[in-house]
């Protein structure tokens, strides 16, 4: 499973608003200024949040910025206990005429290390890899990491 996250240049706007809590849902989440003109990004709903928590919206997919994951190599290295090893290749694109930051999420199951990678990765719980990517305006970044998983 591979999730990507691009970050927007969004502009704050004295106008926007997000419904009270008790509505529970967003009716404007936010709004991007393009070329002078208000441009609505999205909603998302607030599920019940406890005073102080934060909270996480969705406002919407990236249609410029995609990713292509193939897996290049797969070896048993031991039987007892199961190990394995596993390379992959993320391709990401970017078709804008503006540099994209790209948040790669790859869930890894077990008792996992990253033997190599291209880039530096944070291990942000016991069973996720997360990467943070710059891609070129018009162009591409390739991200290629080996793991090592006993189960």
């Amino acid at each position: 499973m591979l999730v990507v996250v691009c970050a927007l240049p969004v502009a704050a706007d004295p106008g926007e608003r997000i419904s009270t809590l008790a509505e529970r849902r967003t009716t404007i989440a936010n709004q991007q200024t393009v070329h002078g003109n208000n441009q609505f990004v999205g909603s998302d709903a607030i599920p019940h949040t406890p005073k102080g928590e934060s909270i996480r919206l969705l406002l919407g997919n990236s249609f410029d910025v995609t990713a292509h994951k193939s897996q290049t190599d797969y070896q048993v290295v031991s039987d007892a206990p199961s190990i394995a090893e596993s390379s992959y290749r993320i391709v990401l694109n970017n078709a804008k005429d503006s540099a994209a930051t790209v948040l790669v999420v790859e869930p890894i199951p077990g008792d996992w290390t990253i033997t190599s990678e291209s880039a530096p990765h944070l291990k942000s719980s016991s069973s996720t890899a997360t990467w943070t990517l710059s891609v070129p305006p018009n162009g591409s970044t390739t991200l290629t990491y080996t793991a090592r998983v006993r189960f």
